[in-house]
């Protein structure tokens, strides 16, 4: 799939989480921080010539999606949202909830039933993060449809 805006703010978002916890618990040596911070410059880059090239009608914006989950989530809070500002903090978020729940699983000792229920969490929160993707895409649709 090509990248899209909401795609893009996703991967800065992480890179932010990624970068702040190579800085606050990992004390990463400074080639890991300034290569993380690098990537969030190219990251901020591309999102600005992304928005461009779209107002321009030069990218596609987003990729016709078919959803086949069993039991689909409708009326999110996510739907009610007419702006991306909201959009990319709630997805940082959503990130910032899916990077603690993997750190969880990831200790030593867990009982089989934390792990299930840590899973559904993680699959309940990865929905919410597909959503906001999505929707940041079809506002930005909806603008450039606007032109």
């Amino acid at each position: 799939m090509a990248e899209t805006l909401g795609s893009l703010i996703d991967k800065l978002t992480i890179k932010e989480i990624r970068l702040w916890h190579a800085q606050n618990e990992n004390q990463a040596p400074a080639e890991v921080t300034s290569g993380i911070k690098g990537q969030l410059l190219d990251l901020e880059k591309e999102i600005d010539q992304f928005i461009k090239a779209a107002l321009k009608g030069k990218v596609r914006i987003r990729d016709q999606k078919f959803k086949l989950y069993k039991n689909p989530k409708k009326n999110t809070p996510v739907e009610k949202i007419k702006t991306i500002g909201p959009l990319a903090s709630m997805l940082a978020k959503e990130n910032l909830d899916l990077w603690h729940f993997e750190d969880e699983i990831r200790k030593e000792g867990q009982p089989p039933e934390n792990v299930a229920l840590l899973k559904r969490k993680i699959d309940a929160t990865n929905q919410v993060r597909n959503d906001l993707i999505d929707k940041i895409d079809e506002i930005l649709e909806n603008v450039c449809k606007k032109k």
